[in-house]
């Protein structure tokens, strides 16, 4: 076998890279400001070094722009009905991480989440 391995599918057991990826993370968003605000906040406190991580919120059509702090990016799309994929696409047009991951903005991660997704073997 090549590559990186994990016995027993023991992820806890992977080896932690010497050096942190960047890391995009992709919210999908519609008309949800005050999970949006929650899961964004989550995501400013993660233990994954905070200059290798880029937040980019995906709006598939809301009322208003969501309020999202200094840093984060927004790309929106008009509403059409349920298009999150298309929008999710768009988003990760503007990725700059070496690691992508998604979130709904209804969804609160742990202070560890990017820092043990990117940890995993690729």
């Amino acid at each position: 076998m090549s590559g990186p391995w994990v016995p027993g599918n023991r992820w806890d057991l992977a080896p932690t890279p010497v050096h942190p990826p960047s890391v995009t993370v992709v919210v999908t968003h519609y008309e949800q400001p005050t999970q949006l605000a929650l899961t964004l906040r989550a995501l400013a406190g993660q233990s994954h070094p905070g200059e290798l991580l880029q937040v980019v919120v995906a709006d598939d059509g809301s009322a208003s722009a969501p309020d999202v702090p200094r840093g984060v990016e927004v790309v929106t799309q008009p509403d059409a009905g349920f298009r999150a994929a298309r929008i999710r696409n768009r988003a990760v047009e503007r990725a700059t991480g070496d690691v992508l991951l998604f979130l709904d903005a209804d969804t609160v991660p742990e202070p560890g989440y990017v820092a043990a997704l990117a940890a995993l073997p690729g």
